[in-house]
């Protein structure tokens, strides 16, 4: 490798001429001085180009030796890239062809297990087949470890070249580097001698401009451009140092006339300067002129008028235009100018930039910034917030408006929500939704069919305020804010697996999953195991033939008599977990009850992973007698419990219970105990059907029917509690006692509630009244319901308790079904019924659409049509148990009804 050094006798040289040049510029003249300066800076730079050269040789050596390593390392990466592609090609084949192997023998197993003299066949070949294959791929191995051993000595023969060469390549850089050292140290010290010269010449060359400065002086001049004849002239001292010396000129002043130009004369030679000279050598305007302009004066300026011609280029004369707006002049009488807005520039000649509006003026940086403008400006505009552009004629991304003031919102990191596109500009309108999504910031879903069409391909999307959510306004006479279907017709009729045994299937408890692909129909009074013991039916949808078929059964453990299992019954959106009560559960204490967690195993069936009882446990609690319900995950479950209250065996109480999250399986632990505020007997806090929850738990309503109270919660994520209710409901006008609360539902956000009152009075028929609350955000402290409207069946009759048994809603609350079990349909007594109420997006109320009746299962007494109801897909399907029902040919023992809503 070459090595590169730099000869001291340069060095002494370049000294000797230092010297030298130092003489000399000592005893010039300032002329003498300035060239000793030049031809030593000419030196300086030789020695800096010499430096130069040597860092760029050994530079040269270094990446030459770099290049020779990384080639090096670029081959042995090349190597063992080979070696693994081909080792993983060989074992990747062989892999797959046991992999081929292995799915063809589980094949043979699954399809002939009872031919097992063929299947021994089909085993010994396929070992045989196994072996051939292994010994070829331990053959192929050993070719691999051979190629492999003899790239790996290639490697290290490789790796030895190249550590040669590196030790080699490091001597020689370790060399250049310490004589580079040496001959850097000399420099240095030549340059601190260097920098202490040129100071002393920096010293001198002020000297010098200072004797220079003396020589120089300038007149402010006026040319007068369209005055009149009558024109005053004068002659005035106008040096630059402030001092009686310098030339003369002349300053002639407009006494009439359009406007007027300045220039700057140097009184030395004549020659005609722009004003920005006379600014730069802050020459002082002649004191009589002042006056003459003088506006306004303080302690720091005076301020007078200057009139500028317009420039405007092209041909033709332009229109006088004042693009100066001032001049000042401070105490000592230094010149300055500010421009008009909208021009920069030395003579305010230049235009800022501008959009131009439609009667043709020029809006300067388009109203939405400041033009930096005057002399000394650049004249860019500094646009306002979120405002873009050369003239601030555009907005920033994201950003919409006149000003650019409004931002498309987004939602989880996404502009509109990731479902429409922002329409930005001053122009702009914001979030431009896709269809099927509403909202400021398009994160409304609008309701859809199955099939995805919006409103059912006939309605009109719109916000309603009333109930916050998207709602459809449909073309037919009976609308329901859903999906604009036609009406609920029946599609199947659900018969117990076993009549025989049944008695009063689907009396309480109907459920299905969110989307309608499983249905779950208790039945706690059918002897599966034992009498009255009680079994949960769950039915899959066939999507081929439109009907549920029986797929599996849910039992207690130890199905005892009289155990009610299946009384009630909650489950996730999904159905991957289902919560089912049974009433007299005696293991935590006499009739204490208990409720059974079941989940989905890998087969699609259900396992029960934890049993619930109350604690503390007393008698006749009745755990989960009425009330089971929980979130869409299942991570919140609340269940009712009547007879905590040790003194109080009426009063009532609903536990809370949170799925642990430090624990693989499922497992809950009770983390809260809701009482009523004033406990009595008789009140039933938290009894039959009057507990609702928000899908997501961050509401609670829970009813108290024997005080005709309803209580609202709201959820404390950090606490993990509901705490005290935020708002008690209460209703005046519709009977002594209405016993509201008694059932209720809430659509999937708690935005909207329907609470039961099933004695409550309608012009002066007891039928039951449903009264309909929406959540408005301003009662209290956390926010409230307000009423918004109520709802009573057309046909009422006395001793009807319409809204007793249950109510069910859709997601977004428009469509609500209410069960009438006591009704008289077909004139038998409590032979049941079910009312079918919509959102009328017109008149905001909830309207009845259709009475459904047994009409066609039978009109029977005391068969309670209607006791349990559920809806799915929004509300397109829908299910009505008849649990008292003979149609099977067995008495009293039940069925249940599906009906579908057909598109229009």
């Amino acid at each position: 490798m070459e090595r590169c050094s730099i000869s001291p006798l340069l060095f002494s040289l370049l000294l000797i001429a230092l010297s030298s040049l130092y003489a000399v510029a000592a005893s010039s003249s300032p002329t003498t001085s300035t060239c000793v300066a030049e031809s030593f800076d000419e030196k300086v730079a030789q020695t800096e180009r010499k430096i130069d050269n040597i860092t760029a040789t050994i530079d040269a050596h270094r990446r030459r030796a770099e290049g020779d390593i990384d080639r090096v390392q670029a081959d042995i990466l090349d190597i063992v890239s080979s070696v693994e592609r081909e080792m993983d090609v060989n074992v990747n084949t062989s892999i797959a062809s046991i992999e081929q192997m292995n799915a063809s023998l589980s094949s043979d197993l699954h399809q002939y297990r009872a031919e097992v003299g063929e299947m021994n066949r089909r085993l010994i070949e396929a070992d045989s087949s196994m072996r051939t294959e292994l010994d070829r791929l331990s053959s192929s191995i050993n070719s691999t470890h051979a190629l492999l051993d003899n790239t790996t000595k290639k490697v290290e023969e490789a790796l030895s070249t190249a550590n040669a060469t590196l030790t080699s390549v490091r001597d020689d850089s370790t060399s250049v580097i310490e004589s580079l050292n040496t001959e850097v140290e000399k420099v240095n010290d030549t340059m601190s001698d260097v920098q202490s010269r040129l100071t002393a010449l920096r010293d001198a060359e002020e000297r010098i401009d200072a004797v220079l400065a003396r020589s120089y002086a300038f007149d402010v001049q006026v040319d007068v451009v369209n005055c009149s004849d009558k024109v005053s002239r004068n002659v005035y001292n106008a040096s630059s140092d402030g001092g009686g010396g310098g030339g003369m000129g002349y300053c002639l002043i407009c006494t009439s006339g359009e406007y007027a130009n300045v220039r700057c004369v140097s009184t030395a030679t004549g020659e005609v300067h722009p004003i920005s000279a006379c600014m730069q050598h802050k020459v002082r305007l002649p004191a009589v002129v002042r006056p003459l302009y003088l506006q306004s004066k303080n302690d720091s300026m005076m301020v007078f008028s200057m009139r500028m011609r317009n420039q405007t280029g092209g041909g033709g004369e332009g229109k006088a235009r004042y693009n100066v707006q001032q001049c000042c002049v401070d105490v000592e009488g230094y010149f300055d100018c500010v421009c008009e807005e909208g021009y920069f520039g030395s003579m305010c000649e230049k235009e800022c930039p501008f959009t131009t509006l439609s009667n043709g003026s020029h809006s300067v940086c388009s109203g939405r910034g400041v033009c930096l403008n005057g002399i000394g400006e650049s004249g860019e505009c500094q646009c306002d917030t979120n405002v873009v552009g050369l003239a601030c004629s555009a907005c920033d991304q994201h950003y919409y408006g006149e000003r650019c003031e409004r931002q498309c919102p987004h939602v989880d990191g996404y502009v509109c929500a990731g479902r429409g596109t922002c329409s930005e500009g001053v122009e702009g309108i914001g979030c431009v939704c896709e269809e099927g999504n509403i909202g400021e910031d398009c994160s409304i879903d609008c309701p859809k069919t199955s099939g995805g069409e919006v409103c059912g391909g006939t309605g009109a999307c719109s916000y309603d305020s009333v109930i916050d959510t998207a709602v459809c306004t449909c073309s037919h006479s009976y609308e329901w804010g859903g999906e604009c279907l036609s009406n609920h017709t029946l599609r199947q009729i659900i018969l117990p697996p076993d009549p025989s045994i049944s008695n009063a299937f689907g009396n309480t408890a109907v459920h299905a999953t969110k989307n309608g692909s499983r249905l779950f129909v208790g039945c706690a009074v059918c002897d599966v195991g034992n009498t009255d013991s009680g079994v949960v039916y769950v039915y899959d949808f066939n999507y081929d033939d439109h009907t549920y078929n029986l797929s599996s059964l849910l039992l207690p453990p130890l199905p005892v008599t009289n155990l009610y299992f299946g009384h009630t019954i909650a489950l996730s959106h999904g159905g991957s977990l289902v919560f089912v009560g049974d009433v007299l559960d005696e293991e935590a204490a006499n009739n204490a009850g208990a409720c059974f967690v079941f989940a989905v195993n890998s087969s699609g069936g259900y396992e029960m992973k934890q049993k619930i009882v109350p604690d503390p446990s007393y008698a006749g609690q009745e755990f989960t007698n009425a009330g089971v319900v929980t979130t869409s995950d299942g991570g919140i479950l609340a269940l009712s419990a009547m007879g905590v209250n040790v003194t109080y065996s009426t009063a009532g109480a609903v536990y809370i219970y949170h799925r642990r999250a430090d624990v693989v399986e499922v497992e809950y632990e009770k983390t809260e105990i809701i009482t009523p505020p004033t406990p009595i007997n008789a009140a039933y806090f938290g009894t039959s059907h009057s507990i609702s929850m928000a899908e997501d738990g961050s509401k609670l309503i829970i009813g108290e029917y024997g005080q005709s109270h309803l209580y609202a919660y709201l959820y404390n994520a950090t606490l993990r509690t509901y705490g005290v209710s935020i708002q008690v409901f209460s209703v005046t006008g519709y009977g002594a006692s209405t016993k509201l609360g008694m059932a209720s539902a809430m659509s999937g956000d708690g935005g909207v509630i329907f609470v039961g009152a099933p004695d409550g009075e309608v012009d002066g028929t007891g039928s039951g009244v449903v009264f309909v609350y929406a959540w408005n955000g301003t009662a209290g402290e956390h926010g409230g319901y307000s009423q918004v409207g109520v709802m009573s069946p057309s046909d009422g009759t006395s001793g009807q308790q319409f809204g007793r048994e249950h109510i069910v809603t859709n997601e977004d609350g428009t469509l609500v079904v209410v069960a009438s079990a006591y009704d008289a349909s077909g004139g038998q007594s409590n032979s049941g019924s079910a009312y079918k109420f919509a959102y009328n997006t017109q008149t905001k109320a909830w309207v009845e659409v259709k009475k459904f009746i047994p009409d066609v299962t039978g009109y029977e007494v005391n068969a309670m049509f209607g006791q349990g109801l559920a809806l799915a897909e929004g509300g397109r399907r829908m299910f009505i148990s008849h649990p008292r029902s003979d149609y099977s040919g067995t008495s009293d023992a039940g069925v249940v009804l599906s009906f579908t809503a057909g598109e229009e």
